[in-house]
């Protein structure tokens, strides 16, 4: 199919693809970067007697660990979960003095609460924790729970909301650093994740009940895909849901070759199988986008988008071939070298930093309305002159109705987090932009925007975070006055009886 640009001002556009060649590997790089991994039994004896009566533990050894040690370490967990703590811990020492690092999940018995239940802006999420670096954000329409996803420093943690976001509570804590995402699908939230260190091929998956954000152990963990001796530099997680609400997909970008994988499977989870891209040459910003589109075939289609070497901004499309196609291709001239994309029926948006000429960054975009025959290029946010950079954007469509963005800014100040919305899908003016941070926010972090269809929410939720690395959530609208079932229509616990 041609593809046909209509800028929005005029702008030369560059389609430029580059071979890459493969880096040599240093000693010290052989597994990937190995980050904030503290030692299980560190993470264990941190916790109080409370904590440790509340906390059902499992260990994950490192990929190629002999069997015995595999033993070892459910032994270990099977202590700690007996109650016989003091046992766990002197063998769990000594299983790590023989070299071997496993990583503790914690699942725990009753959640966690992050912060008393109010009504006001923003919600911090994850108790007294901190070294917030990454972000997912969820909901499950059937039950109104809202599910985020907290990629920290020396871990991953699950967090649930069952008050449309007045509250979180966080359920399962996994205690080494990995790059993590997650999804909402069918009855599960289901987070992919791979360890840096030792095990940085391996690419892991769990999955959360969304009646109550509990770990489902009978399914505990499988390992999806391993691509030892090379690591995983970007992965994202994503479904169809709430659309088909049947599959579950996982993206990655390997380190070495920068080659895109996509694996997806069905609801069991457990036997994922790959799509191939043809693509080797993703360096940066890797994001991935279900569409439900009508016209497209019976599985739907995906839309991918990256930064290359060049660097250029790159959008790909499996929807008019079997293999992925190149749609768009616009010169990346910003600084934090992220890309965010959305999708719904034929509308896709594409948004990056970009340098309108002044030395200062602003958020630019990549249109189309039709399903990508048409692309229209155009802005976002302009800083005015003297004004802040923009920095790591993040979009959505999935209302149906308008586009809405977010994005930080790097204030002399306090840093910024904005949100605007256009209009109209693919016309009009985008209003403000609005800064709705009540803390000072920390712009070199990521922040996410999701369209939550939840009853008596039916807005924007985001997530960002501060300069002490603490996340917050915040929703773009109020949430509804009744939050008892009256606002849907349940009038059981209210009296009829006249005064």
């Amino acid at each position: 199919m041609k593809r046909t640009f209509m800028p929005v001002s005029f702008l030369v556009v560059v389609v430029c693809i580059s071979l890459q060649v493969r880096p040599a590997r240093s000693t010290e790089d052989e597994h990937g970067p190995a980050l904030g991994h503290r030692p299980a039994h560190e993470v264990l004896e941190s916790l109080d007697d409370a904590q440790r009566k509340n906390a059902s533990i499992d260990l994950e050894v490192p990929a190629g660990t002999n069997r015995a040690a595999s033993l070892r370490a459910e032994q270990v967990a099977t202590l700690w979960n007996e109650d016989r703590h003091v046992d766990a811990l002197q063998a769990l020492e000594e299983l790590e003095a023989k070299g071997i690092t496993p990583a503790v999940g914690i699942a725990w018995k009753a959640p966690v609460p992050s912060q008393s239940p109010k009504y006001y802006p923003d919600v911090a999420i994850g108790g007294g924790r901190t070294g917030f670096e990454d972000t997912a954000l969820g909901y499950d329409s059937a039950s109104g729970n809202i599910f985020v996803l907290i990629q920290w420093a020396d871990g991953w943690s699950m967090n649930i909301s069952t008050d449309m976001g007045q509250s979180f509570s966080e359920t399962f804590f996994w205690s080494t650093h990995a790059l993590a995402d997650m999804t909402v699908v069918g009855d599960h939230a289901w987070v992919g994740y791979a360890p840096t260190g030792a095990s940085a091929g391996s690419i892991r998956m769990r999955r959360f009940h969304v009646a109550d954000g509990a770990e489902d152990e009978t399914y505990d963990w499988v390992e999806i895909e391993d691509i030892d001796p090379d690591y995983v530099a970007d992965l994202i997680v994503e479904s169809n849901a709430p659309d088909t609400n049947n599959r579950i997909y996982v993206v990655y970008t390997s380190s070495w070759d920068r080659k895109i994988g996509i694996l997806y499977d069905d609801l069991t989870g457990t036997s994922f199988d790959s799509i191939p891209t043809g693509i080797s040459f993703a360096w940066y910003g890797l994001d991935f986008a279900w569409n439900p589109y009508p016209a497209s075939p019976t599985d739907g289609t995906v839309w991918l988008s990256f930064i290359d070497s060049t660097p250029n901004v790159q959008v790909y499309t499996n929807m008019n071939s079997v293999v992925f196609v190149n749609e768009a291709t616009q010169p990346f001239t910003g600084s934090a070298r992220t890309t965010g994309i959305s999708a719904h029926n034929g509308d896709i948006y594409c948004v990056f930093e970009k340098d309108n000429g002044s030395g200062q960054d602003g958020v630019g975009y990549l249109n189309s309305s039709d399903a990508g025959a048409i692309w229209r290029i155009g802005d976002v946010y302009v800083p005015v002159s003297g004004g802040a950079s923009a920095r790591r954007p993040n979009v959505t469509v999935r209302s149906g109705a308008v586009p809405a963005v977010t994005f930080a800014t790097a204030e002399a100040g306090t840093d910024l987090v904005f949100h605007t919305q256009r209009s109209a899908m693919s016309t009009g003016s985008w209003d403000g932009p609005f800064h709705f941070n009540s803390h000072p926010a920390a712009y070199a972090t990521p922040n996410k925007i999701e369209w939550l269809d939840v009853p008596c929410v039916r807005s924007h939720g985001m997530v960002y975070g501060d300069d002490a690395g603490v996340p917050y959530f915040d929703l773009m609208t109020e949430r509804c006055f009744f939050s008892d079932g009256f606002e849907s229509g349940n009038t059981s616990g209210w009296s009829t009886t006249s005064w």
